[in-house]
């Protein structure tokens, strides 16, 4: 998702003044600054402001915050959960139910003017491993690769770090890298 006017929503807590842009000028008061009361672009303050407003507005809505990523929220109801991961003024959200995520967009939609940039269907990733191919370490190797829609737009291929002891275990080193 993407936030129309992101900074806009934060408020800031600090004093922050600043000079009238050049070719407006006030005829009545020539040097006099004007104070900021809203965040906005180009503000040193403006996304720590955004973050703020959008975290209080998730925790609001039932959310709780990742305790290693304090950019990362999960929500729960019964069996299913949403996950929602924030960078900046952008939004990426997956779920276990298709429902959760339509929820989610109007909540974001209803508050922030979001707009869904991609669905998740778009985005289509593969990964394997080859058990103990290397022949004089017996290191398995990882190929992987992303795919936005029918185009190819990451791929990667390495050694494993460590040594395999079934495919099963190579299969998950995979996973995890």
């Amino acid at each position: 998702m993407d936030v129309k006017s992101a900074f806009l929503h934060g408020t800031i807590d600090e004093e922050v003044y600043v000079m009238q842009p050049p070719g407006f000028h006030d005829p009545e008061y020539p040097a006099k600054v004007y104070k900021v009361k809203k965040a906005m672009y180009g503000l040193h303050q403006a996304a720590r402001a955004w973050y703020g407003t959008l975290s209080k507005y998730l925790l609001k809505n039932g959310f709780q915050r990742g305790t290693i990523d304090q950019t990362r929220f999960i929500k729960r109801q019964r069996e299913d959960f949403i996950l929602v991961q924030v960078y900046v003024d952008d939004i990426i959200f997956g779920s276990s139910n298709p429902q959760l995520c339509r929820e989610f967009e109007a909540l974001m939609h209803d508050k922030f003017q979001m707009s869904v940039m991609a669905s998740s269907s778009d985005l289509v990733a593969y990964s394997d491993s080859n058990y103990g191919r290397a022949s004089q370490d017996r290191k398995s190797t990882t190929g992987g690769s992303q795919f936005l829609g029918r185009r190819l737009i990451s791929w990667q291929y390495k050694k494993q770090t460590i040594v395999a002891t079934s495919t099963t275990e190579a299969e998950y080193v995979a996973a995890a890298s």
